[in-house]
């Protein structure tokens, strides 16, 4: 019995690679060719976040075959042009779809960006919530990290940032930036 235990948990673990590269779809062909050439089917899983528009239904079934087994998209990244309702069907339909291939979706979303206002992003993204059951959601405050980032220094010419040390930043429970269109009250 203990050789057995002993080898079900050999087969069953793996290294864990995460990608943490919003930028991995400028080169998703060269990285993801050279996983597949240097990495043997299955040997490894993956995590990775990644924007939503390199996560197509091939691009999804690719990560798949090669291990991917975590996706962390940013939901605010996408459909910029599409908004409020019409948004939160299309992005559910493509987060659904990509949970049917990978095993774990975390929708990541940011609240407070100066493109909110009222209630209406707070209930499309409860909206967004029942279509995508499945789905784990998290919630981040925006936050500016740096100081040369030409959004950061709009922020300070328009006196919005609150002195918080760098190493207090945490954009899951505090941020640093008020929010444009929200008192904190209201917020």
């Amino acid at each position: 019995m203990k050789d057995d235990l002993r080898i079900l948990r050999t087969k069953i673990r793996k290294p864990v690679v995460g990608w943490h590269d919003p930028n991995f779809g400028i080169r998703f062909n060269a990285y993801l060719g050279a996983i597949e050439e240097a990495v043997p089917p299955g040997s490894v899983h993956f995590i990775a976040e990644s924007s939503l528009s390199l996560l197509t239904k091939d691009n999804v079934k690719r990560f798949r075959k090669n291990g991917f087994r975590v996706m962390l998209p940013g939901i605010e990244s996408r459909m910029k042009k599409i908004i409020g309702m019409e948004k939160v069907k299309r992005i559910a339909e493509q987060v659904n779809m990509i949970q049917e291939e990978i095993p774990y979706v975390q929708a990541n979303f940011v609240l407070g960006l100066d493109s909110d206002d009222g209630d209406g992003p707070f209930e499309l993204t409860k909206e967004f919530v029942d279509r995508c059951p499945g789905v784990f959601p998290t919630y981040n405050l925006l936050t500016a990290y740096g100081r040369s980032v030409p959004l950061n220094l709009q922020y300070q010419d328009e006196d919005r940032m609150i002195p918080i040390p760098f190493t207090l930043l945490n954009n899951d429970s505090a941020m640093n930036v008020r929010p444009r269109n929200y008192g904190w009250p209201v917020f």
